[in-house]
């Protein structure tokens, strides 16, 4: 794909947080190509927390306009560009087709003020007729809000966009459950697995990730949950913020502990929180770019992650089966790198066989 040409609705999909993985990637690129990219971004999310009824008559050239004023952008040179030839505003009866006929085309350094204004009408006519919004309508005291789940596969990683505005990724093998829409005092949701949150500010309702064994609370803040079934412990790294940490049967908070940027809050099954430095925090949140990293991590932590990123079962021979999972690796591979590349560089790098088992997708590991 040209860098240069995009898929408006692919941007929509995008800051809905609907995206998926490759999706997401194209997106992003588009974005770092032109810094007029990202401020379309920022605008077509100001058109999502606009409510329904406010966009009926909504004048959306002046509001872009209004928009670009407010943020110190300068059109003078540039409105008078018209629209290139082919382009064109699509009505509400155009919209259903096929997204590839309506393309945002911008030249690097060249910012087509006739364009945008188009691109922005069209996104509001999805908005108004193909994707009405959700409105976030305060739940009433005493009625139990509508929950959804929403499952990442094995194989998968899932973006979703919550009502408030926070944005998670979900990894491999991950449930979420989450309100429709939050009450107008807490924000909660449980998790199953491991999710990256990307947390809007909210003041006045925190935000809680509910596990099996823990409760991690955050006003505003990204951060990363782990704790996948079967798992010794729960684990909790802050990007950025703050968060606190606590077993889920410490209702009172006497063993919180606070986990800041770069720090890693690890709860243990006796209920107690431990926080340790981070030096790269690529190991625990790599896997939200497609990256799997890895250091100092015993083989049968590094066979799950590979279960579940690759959708596949790998089985250890009986014959040293322990002395296989303890062995420790340190590596990093991408999502472009096939699956046999990864599987031989660790069995090289743990002085280890594989072979491919009856099981279309399932292998053994075995000595030497």
């Amino acid at each position: 794909m040209n860098e240069e040409d995009i898929s408006w609705l692919k941007i929509l999909r995008y800051v809905r947080g609907e995206s998926n993985p490759a999706e997401h990637e194209e997106v992003q690129k588009w974005m770092a190509s032109d810094a007029d990219h990202e401020e379309i971004i920022l605008f077509v999310e100001k058109l999502l927390e606009t409510p329904a009824e406010s966009k009926e008559d909504w004048d959306v050239d002046s509001a872009w306009l209004r928009y670009n004023i407010r943020h110190g952008r300068d059109f003078e040179k540039h409105d008078e560009e018209e629209v290139e030839e082919g382009e064109h505003i699509a009505g509400s009866n155009e919209v259903q087709k096929e997204e590839s006929e309506v393309s945002a085309n911008k030249k690097p350094h060249r910012f087509k003020w006739g364009l945008v204004a188009a691109a922005a009408a069209m996104i509001s006519l999805i908005l108004l007729f193909t994707v009405p919004m959700e409105r976030e309508e305060p739940v009433s005291e005493g009625q139990v809000p509508a929950h959804k789940e929403i499952v990442s596969e094995h194989g998968q990683r899932t973006h979703l966009r919550l009502s408030d505005g926070t944005r998670v990724i979900l990894n491999a093998g991950s449930k979420i459950i989450t309100p429709e829409t939050f009450s107008d005092s807490l924000r909660s949701v449980q998790l199953e697995g491991q999710a990256f949150f990307n947390v809007a500010t909210d003041s006045v309702r925190p935000f809680l990730v509910v596990t099996e064994h823990s409760v991690t609370e955050v006003l505003g803040t990204q951060f990363d949950v782990r704790a996948y079934s079967g798992d010794e412990q729960v684990e909790v790294t802050v990007a950025e913020g703050k968060v606190a940490l606590r077993a889920k049967q410490d209702t009172a908070n006497l063993n919180s502990k606070e986990i800041t940027q770069n720090q890693k809050g690890s709860l243990l099954p006796a209920g107690i929180a431990e926080v340790t430095e981070v030096e790269n925090l690529a190991v625990h949140l790599g896997w939200t770019e497609g990256k799997l990293v890895f250091s100092n991590q015993q083989f049968i932590r590094v066979k799950k992650t590979l279960e579940r990123y690759y959708n596949i079962t790998i089985e250890i021979e009986s014959d040293n089966g322990e002395q296989l999972r303890d062995r420790q690796f340190t590596g990093s591979f991408t999502d472009s790198q096939p699956l046999e590349e990864v599987l031989e560089a660790i069995a090289l790098s743990l002085d280890m066989e594989y072979r491919k088992a009856a099981s279309k997708r399932s292998y053994i590991v075995y000595n030497k």
